[in-house]
């Protein structure tokens, strides 16, 4: 219990408070304004339940990412309740606590993404499948088969959850086949259902986002289907990151770097005891995460995901909290360390603890555009115009949809392009007495680069700042006297 309310704590305190990110805010316009292009970025799933939150309770910060936070914390509610009944409670409150104190979880469970989701899923489908494989019967095979429909409507990495499954559900029909052989069928079935879709979902996703550009680290070409298969440049990619990936997915990538190494190293070490641990006591789970490792090794060969970034592999957190939980375990056992000083020394470390986690996983997201835009607001001038820097143009839609002045929102497609910022902040400046550039979620060293050109035709009259987020005032050259006379 002490452990839930704490991840509780985590995910849920301040929830609201920190102004929505730009990816944050371009999914929250994207489905107020019930834009179909969005389909293709969510699951049809997570749609549904934004749109309709969305129009029944409104748009609010807190109300946004509260699905999000809800499913990180379920995930954590389910390791604690479903491992004690497989592995014992020790093992169960130890894999609880592991992903409770996560900071990539508790990170992605309070942001509007489908990561939350996710984790929540990977639970959900793990259980399920177990279910199915060890009691391979009709009431199970219904169940997984909902269950995996249903997961793969909310989330993308369920598709390669549930296909994990798969050699292992066809393994488990040699056996239901001789005593039901109706089950047979069904099991076909099922299969053909759960194929059909998870492949319709996975093209429709991947293709519309690698047609994109979007991390397209082996492809050549954009809209080659399938791509072109690259082995040595994919294994060198994974060679080089994989110990970084690892660290991320034990929850240790957001601290100082020595550390960091340490602490992943004792991970890998309680984790390959848990797993020795999962073989005597729970083979069917070990064969199905490697076989998911295997599947989403060969899905990295084909679209770069979800190895193009780390975030997305946040589903696996729960996964290794299970491992690495078993692992403590069997050590504090083989030490003969009783679970009683292990309570003790644990509910001493619970403060401390809380506050690391917190700290390293920067619970608040420091895109801080509300509080500029409610210091800006108060002092624009009728003759005042706004510059909008283009990763800020959805944060600026959401907090200012009806601005008083002219504002000119900068095109995606000026990216590292300084010329045409230069020459459209330019012409705005040359229409206006005052113009206010606005400026969050900067790519590269673009905030100094673009202020630096932005200084070379107008004087810096006034800074507003908060975390990542600016707004300069920059007026004409030959006004810079006038406005400080007046």
């Amino acid at each position: 219990m002490l452990v839930v309310l704490l991840a509780a704590a985590l995910r849920l305190h301040d929830l609201g408070d920190g102004s929505l990110t730009h990816d944050e805010a371009w999914r929250v316009n994207g489905m107020r304004a019930g834009d179909l292009d969005m389909r293709r970025w969510f699951p049809p799933g997570q749609m549904a339940v934004s749109w309709t939150l969305q129009h029944a309770l409104g748009t609010s910060e807190l109300l946004v990412r509260l699905p999000s936070a809800a499913c990180g914390l379920g995930a954590v509610m389910l390791l604690a309740w479903l491992v004690p009944r497989r592995l014992g409670l020790a093992a169960g409150v130890a894999a609880a606590a592991c992903l409770a104190f996560h900071p990539q979880a508790i990170i992605y469970s309070r942001v509007v993404k489908e990561f939350g989701y996710e984790m929540l899923l990977t639970v959900v489908v793990a259980w399920a499948g177990s279910a199915l494989i060890e009691h391979p019967d009709r009431k199970s095979l219904r169940v997984f088969t909902a269950v995996s429909i249903g997961a793969m409507c909310f989330g993308f990495a369920p598709v390669l959850l549930v296909a994990a499954w798969g050699p292992l559900a066809l393994w488990s029909l040699r056996s239901a086949r001789r005593e039901d052989p109706e089950l047979t069928r069904r099991f076909i079935l099922a299969g053909i259902v759960i194929v059909g879709l998870a492949v319709s979902l996975y093209l429709w996703w991947s293709g519309c986002r690698f047609r994109q550009g979007i991390m397209q680290y082996f492809t050549t070409t954009e809209k080659a289907w399938p791509p072109p298969f690259h082995p040595v440049d994919t294994a060198a990619w994974v060679t080089d990151r994989s110990w970084a990936l690892a660290r991320y997915v034990f929850g240790v990538s957001a601290i100082w770097e020595p550390l960091a190494t340490v602490l992943a190293t004792l991970c890998l070490l309680a984790g390959a005891v848990g797993a020795g641990v999962l073989w005597r006591r729970w083979r069917v789970f070990v064969i199905f995460t490697a076989t998911l490792l295997l599947i989403a090794v060969i899905a990295g060969f084909a679209r770069q995901w979800p190895y193009g970034a780390f975030r997305n592999n946040t589903y696996l957190a729960p996964l290794a909290a299970v491992y690495v939980g078993c692992g403590i375990v069997e050590l504090l056992r083989v030490l003969s360390v009783a679970p009683a000083r292990v309570l003790v020394i644990g509910s001493l470390l619970v403060v401390p603890a809380v506050r690391a986690v917190r700290a390293a996983a920067q619970l608040t997201p420091d895109e801080h555009l509300r509080p500029v835009i409610a210091e800006v607001r108060p002092q624009l001038q009728p003759d005042d115009a706004i510059f909008v820097y283009y990763a800020t143009d959805d944060a600026f839609a959401y907090y200012w949809p009806d601005p008083e002045v002219e504002a000119l929102v900068q095109p995606r497609s000026d990216r590292g392009l300084d010329d045409r910022f230069e020459a459209r902040f330019c012409e705005l400046l040359e229409r206006n007495r005052r113009v206010w550039l606005l400026m969050t979620h900067p790519f590269g060293d673009e905030r100094a680069r673009w202020r630096a050109v932005a200084e070379r035709h107008g004087a810096l009259l006034k800074h507003i700042t908060s975390g990542t987020a600016d707004a300069w005032c920059f007026v004409p050259h030959l006004d810079r006297a006038a406005d400080g006379a007046g």
